[in-house]
C-alpha cells in the first residue's frame, strides 16, 4: 500500500499523527502512537537500493 493511502486510512480509523509526513530524500516517516502509547512509525522507502 503506498504511504499516503496506509496514512489517510489509519487516520480514517482515528489514529493521530505526531506532525506531517517527513520526507528524507529516501523515504517517507510519519510518527503515531498506538493506545498503549508506544511510539510507531509509518515507514515506506521510495529510492531504490544502489
Amino acid at each position: 500500500m503506498h504511504d499516503v493511502a496506509a496514512r489517510a486510512e489509519l487516520e480514517g480509523k482515528g489514529v493521530v499523527f505526531a506532525g506531517d509526513t517527513l520526507d528524507t530524500g529516501v523515504c517517507h516517516m510519519a510518527f503515531f502512537n498506538d493506545p498503549d502509547g508506544n511510539d510507531l512509525m509509518l515507514h515506506h522507502r521510495y529510492t531504490p537500493y544502489d
